[in-house]
């Protein structure tokens, strides 16, 4: 028979196997393909702030949370620009770690315009109090900024947000 033709963000994160023996292999893999390596949140930052974006990425993650860091999110060979795209679009959330270097990172800014013109959701995290530029300023009219201290303040935000952790209370 042939595959029923079904949407990829249709698709749960773990499919069933008896699910799977129902498509023919070639066609599910190229439906998946774009699927798999989407997460909920794109977390951005600049490259000095990496210490404390891996450290939150990792407790977002133990909390549930699918998270998409470029640390881990670009496979080998990939287009580096292309692949942030396609996190940003996959995502439902930004967060944006707001720091002196990321007001001055080119790619952050590039990252929160993209997201911005997506209509994405953006949580802006502070790691220190910085005055935003109008680029920033743009894009992040009237959003609260949540101390990066302040972990259950930043999981009760995305909640808000309508992002659900993975993991059952």
């Amino acid at each position: 028979p042939a595959p029923t033709r079904i949407h990829p963000l249709s698709i749960p994160y773990a499919l069933p196997l008896s699910f799977i023996s129902t498509f023919r292999v070639v066609s599910l893999c190229c439906y998946l393909h774009s699927f798999v390596l989407l997460s909920d949140i794109f977390l951005s930052y600049s490259s000095l702030d990496r210490p404390q974006a891996l450290a939150l990425g990792e407790q977002l993650t133990n909390a549930g949370f699918s998270v998409w860091i470029d640390q881990s999110g670009i496979e080998g060979a990939a287009r580096w620009s292309g692949e942030i795209a396609k996190a940003i679009e996959g995502c439902k959330a930004m967060i944006i770690l707001l720091s002196t270097s990321a007001i001055e990172s080119h790619n952050v800014t590039k990252e929160i315009t993209v997201a911005s013109e997506l209509k994405k959701h953006i949580l802006p995290i502070d790691l220190e109090k910085v005055y935003l530029t109008r680029d920033f300023l743009y894009h992040l009219p009237g959003l609260h900024r949540v101390a990066h201290t302040d972990h259950e303040a930043i999981i009760r935000a995305l909640t808000k947000l309508g992002i659900a952790s993975g993991k059952e209370e």
